[in-house]
């Protein structure tokens, strides 16, 4: 099941491209936020898939974290109240690629 049915910034339909001034869209050569794109070479947009970026990562790796009563983040299964996919683990753990426009 995908997180979102349209994008929660720019509202564009699943598998369709962000629009520029999107915060959720990603830079496509390194994995940035493209609203922080300055016009560098290789720079394009990303498709909506549905997820936030890293969060289908996160779910195919079996990643999630749930916020404690001390609002510190715990590492936990999908199963736990209040689980949500561990995207910080997914930026730290897996790669940027360029080709595909997400983490691998």
């Amino acid at each position: 099941m995908k997180e979102f049915d349209s994008c929660p910034s720019c509202e564009i339909e699943d598998g369709k491209l962000h629009t520029r001034d999107c915060n959720v869209s990603r830079f496509r050569l390194h994995g940035e936020q493209f609203l922080f794109c300055a016009g560098l070479v290789g720079c394009s947009l990303t498709k909506f898939t549905g997820y936030y970026p890293g969060s289908e990562e996160a779910i195919q790796h079996g990643w999630y974290v749930y916020q404690g009563d001390d609002k510190k983040w715990i590492t936990c299964g999908e199963q736990q109240v209040g689980a949500m996919p561990d995207i910080n683990r997914v930026i730290e753990e897996l790669s940027w690629s360029s080709i595909f426009g997400r983490y691998l």
